[in-house]
Order: C-alpha cells, then sequence, then structure tokens
C-alpha cells in the first residue's frame, strides 16, 4: 500500500498507514483469540453485542461510545465475519481500509480498491460498523466505465435528471469518474 502511494498525489502520510498496518494486526490477532473452541460462537457473538448495546454509554451516544471501544468492537466485528462466512477472514489490507474509513471519520473518503480485493468485504465490514454507530448505512449499484460510448455510459443517470432532485444526482460511480476525466482532461463540458 505505501509503495503503491509513493507513485500517486493525494496520498496518506506513510507514518499514519504504518499506524494503521500495526493497528490492524494488533485487532487481527484479537479477533483470531476470539476463537471458540467449543461451544456455540454465534450465541457468543450475540452476547458480546449485548453486552455493548445495553451499556449506558451506548444508550446515550452510539457514535462515542464505539469510537471508545474500537479494542472490543473491530476484533468482535472480524471475528464476526469471519463466522458468518466461515472461508473468509479479512485481510490485513482489508481491516487497514476498515480503519481509514474509521480515522475519515466526518472528512470523507474516496479508497480504491484493486479488482480481487473483496470489495464487498470491505463494505460490509464498514456498513456494519457504522451502522453500530448509529448512523443510516445506504447501498447503491456499482459499475465500471466499460463503453467508448458516452450515451451508454451516461444512460443511467442522465435519463432520471429532473429539477425535483436539485443538486442530487443519481447514478453508477463509473459513469461519473468518466464524465470527470473527460471534463478535466478534453476540455469536454458534459453534466457540470
Amino acid at each position: 500500500m505505501i509503495t503503491e502511494q509513493s507513485r500517486k498525489t493525494n496520498v496518506i502520510s506513510k507514518d499514519i498507514l504504518e499506524k494503521l498496518a500495526a493497528k490492524a494486526l494488533k485487532f487481527k490477532e484479537l479477533a483470531l483469540d476470539k476463537a471458540i473452541s467449543h461451544g456455540d460462537e454465534k450465541s457468543e457473538i450475540n452476547r458480546e453485542i449485548q453486552e455493548i448495546y445495553n451499556l449506558q454509554s451506548y444508550q446515550d451516544n452510539p457514535f462515542k461510545c464505539v469510537y471508545s471501544h474500537l479494542h472490543d468492537i473491530i476484533p468482535l466485528l472480524l471475528y464476526t465475519w469471519s463466522i458468518a462466512n466461515k472461508t473468509q477472514f479479512p485481510k490485513d489490507s482489508q481491516i487497514v481500509a476498515l480503519l481509514l474509513f474509521i480515522r475519515s471519520r466526518g472528512k470523507g473518503l474516496l479508497e480504491q480498491i484493486r479488482t480481487g480485493e473483496e470489495k464487498t468485504l470491505i463494505v460490509g465490514i464498514a456498513a456494519v460498523f457504522f451502522a453500530s454507530c448509529g448512523q443510516a448505512v445506504m447501498f447503491y449499484q456499482s459499475g465500471h466505465i466499460c463503453s467508448e460510448n458516452d450515451e451508454v455510459n451516461h444512460q443511467s443517470y442522465r435519463l432520471n435528471l429532473n429539477p425535483c432532485q436539485g443538486n442530487i444526482i443519481y447514478g453508477e460511480v463509473g459513469a461519473f469518474q468518466r464524465d470527470i476525466l473527460e471534463e478535466e482532461f478534453n476540455n469536454k463540458k458534459n453534466l457540470w
């Protein structure tokens, strides 16, 4: 991750990435230590989740409580994912991606994840984390730039444009990426 960023302009500092990588390893170790040798894993997970929900601090402010108990919640989240998806324990890079989302609260973050890095897992654990903080979680259909024909790329959102939407435009990420690139590099005016 650090090596890949050396070729980019808008990057996260090496120091921050190294700290997040160390935290990711610690959370992974804690999650793996949770492994229950005998008994019902799901019941144990439910018990731990209920303990968190029953905390007065959680009742008062879920967001603040979750952020103040990351050392308990992230390993539980990782362990829960591995139980629900028996063959899939989050990779170190996926845990770092989650920690980047958590760290960016209120700032916004755009992460680029390579093919094969299990975007579904990253989005899934991030969604569960933020839902546990009491935040609404929304999903959208994602896509990619797949056609040279601009009309094909734009049909997913241009057909839905109407004055009632105001400043909100709905569509697939790939269509927006293509518009931005065309405008910035080819001086071609699209929607904006």
